[in-house]
Parts: C-alpha cells; structure tokens; sequence
C-alpha cells in the first residue's frame, strides 16, 4: 500500500520547482518505487495487491494545492497503468480516495468548531474512521476483492458529491 503524502499548501505564486517536484517525486515515483520492490515477490507468490491512496482534492480541487492534485491524480493514473500490466500476473492494483477523515493531522490545525463543521458538511454526517479506510483495504486485498483492479473506489461519506 502506497499512503505517502505531504500537506504543503501554496499559492501559484510561492510555488517553487522544488517545492512541485518533491510532491510528485512522493507521490508517483515513491509508488514506482515500491512497486519496483515488492512486485517480484508477488510474481513468485503467483499474485498480490498494490493499493494507492490518493485525496478527495485530486478530483475536487482547492486553491493552493495545485501540486497536490496533480501528483495525486498522477498516482492514479499510475496504479490503472500497473493494473494493465501487472493483471497477467494476478497482481490486482487499484486506488482508494478518502475524504474527510478523523485522523491527528487536521485536528493539529483546526477548532473543535471547524472540525464539527467539517464534519456536519459530509453527506453521512460524520467524518470517517481510520477502520473505514481499513475495511475498505481489506475487502480490496481479500478473496472478495480477487476482481477488482484498475480502479478508483472513494471512500468519503458522499464528500465527492459535495460542490
């Protein structure tokens, strides 16, 4: 499982090479780099799973982040890519978009206020649980997820249907 990722703001403007560059040297080539490390022993196994998470702002968007989106979108075209070419291997790849998440990261930089409102604004009306996240993995490197590839599965609470 690929869950690498960074949470740098910034404008157009402040944006450096750099600064663009380490987003998606993390995002796309760190997956290049453990697909590269774990998919021989897979073929030997006689399959596996490869699983990326991406964010919900590769596909909605917010302001400053443009690096992000790009990196994270990049991703998963990356993972339908090794989904086509890993298949005859029985190697399944598939990428897994969260939202709004209850996790320590954005409780560091929010209010109990915001957090309610952050909360409130899901569609399920609650942010999601790490086990959420978990379970969804599971089923996606289980027995029941044996068919399962080349996909992009958000899970969210309905936050990807939010404008």
């Amino acid at each position: 499982m690929h869950n690498a990722a960074t949470r740098s703001p910034k404008s157009f403007d402040d944006l450096t090479r750099e600064d663009f560059q380490q987003v998606i040297d993390l995002s796309v080539l760190g997956c290049f780099h453990l697909a590269k490390a774990t998919v021989p022993s897979m073929r030997q196994r006689g399959g596996g799973t490869i699983i990326g998470v991406g964010g919900l702002n590769s596909y909605k968007g917010k302001k400053g982040r443009s690096h992000l989106m790009v990196a994270k979108a990049g991703l998963n075209m990356y993972i339908r890519g090794l989904a086509l070419d890993l298949a005859a291997d029985g190697i399944t790849a598939n990428q897994v978009i969260v939202g709004t998440y209850d996790t320590r990261a954005p409780d560091s930089a929010m209010t109990a206020e915001q957090k309610t409102a952050r909360a409130n604004s899901v569609p399920l009306g609650r942010e999601g649980l790490p086990q959420d996240m978990a379970d969804l993995i599971r089923v996606l490197c289980g027995p029941a997820g044996a068919y399962i590839t080349g996909q992009t599965i958000h899970s969210n609470g309905g936050a990807f249907m939010n404008s």
